[in-house]
């Protein structure tokens, strides 16, 4: 299963026929847990003129339909550029979008196939990728992220980068699906976030990592949004009879039950870089592996 396989699993996934509610009810701790930790007023001030944003994969538009509804964002206009290979997620983006942002270019795209043009150099204060790297291939993450860094403002610009760290349920899942159903070589695995990590090092980039932690909680009688949980993380549709009936996959999703609900651990990172005017190394320690139980 190549790149462009899961690419094209994604994009049949988007579609105005799935349960995407399912999905947010048990996801939207991700969001929550970002809107809460992040100084937005504090990111989004001291623009001079209109500031510009670029939302790398930009989904549904569940994120900043969120953060609009639950924080008061006092810029008056913030111009919001957007990309994703689904078309069905581009038009729900931007019927999604609130003030203060107003959609902007749209791009049928993903961050690797996205051209470089002189108007679009340097012009974005904001660039952010909110669970939605997975799919870029390893290889080009350099280049990714070079190209993320000549799109930034390089006096102000910022880059924030949500992705699963290696040892998330997220993760884990999907490479236990992976070694079960396919074999090896023929599977493209997630990026996680550490990767990302290593590669701004590698290249002598400054950056900060902010560790979240919580559980993805799903009754355990439930199984209808569990079956739409688990094709969510996978982009495979298959029943949850098909899940729990295979005994491999059906008893690692059964390792997860406490007291009648599966709770799977999740750990995001959110990391934060900037333009190329920002370019000194600065390395804070890794994320220590989280202890579930103290959360």
């Amino acid at each position: 299963m190549n790149i462009s396989d899961l690419l094209g699993r994604n994009c049949k996934f988007y579609t105005k026929d799935q349960d995407f509610d399912s999905w947010f009810k048990v996801a939207e701790i991700d969001y929550l847990q970002l809107i809460d930790r992040l100084s937005w007023e504090d990111l989004f001030k001291g623009f001079s003129g209109v500031p510009k944003l670029l939302d790398v994969g930009c989904g549904t538009g569940k994120f900043p339909s969120l953060l609009t509804q639950t924080k008061n964002l006092k810029n008056p206009v913030i111009i919001y550029d957007f990309l994703d290979p689904s078309p069905y997620s581009l038009l729900a983006l931007k019927k999604s979008l609130n003030p203060p942002f107003l959609p902007g270019k749209q791009y049928q795209a993903t961050l690797e196939t996205l051209p470089l043009h002189p108007f679009n150099l340097g012009q974005y204060q904001i660039i952010w990728a909110i669970h939605s790297l997975y799919t870029l291939p390893f290889e080009q993450l350099p280049s990714s992220i070079d190209k993320i860094r000549s799109l930034l403002n390089p006096l102000n610009g910022v880059c924030l980068i949500y992705l699963a760290a290696r040892h998330s349920f997220y993760i884990s899942f999907y490479e236990r699906y992976l070694q079960i159903f396919f074999t090896p070589g023929e599977f493209s695995s997630f990026l996680d976030a550490q990767r990302v990590v290593s590669t701004l090092e590698t290249k002598g980039i400054r950056y900060e990592v902010t560790s979240l932690k919580f559980f993805h909680t799903i009754k355990q009688s439930d199984t209808l949004t569990l079956e739409r949980y688990l094709s969510k993380c996978t982009f495979d549709l298959r029943s949850v009879e098909f899940w729990l009936g295979h005994p491999p996959m059906g008893d690692f999703l059964q390792s997860f039950i406490f007291d009648g609900w599966y709770r799977f651990p999740q750990e995001v990172w959110l990391i934060q870089f900037k333009g190329k005017g920002n370019s000194s190394i600065h390395s804070p320690a890794e994320p220590s592996h989280p202890d579930f139980t103290k959360i």
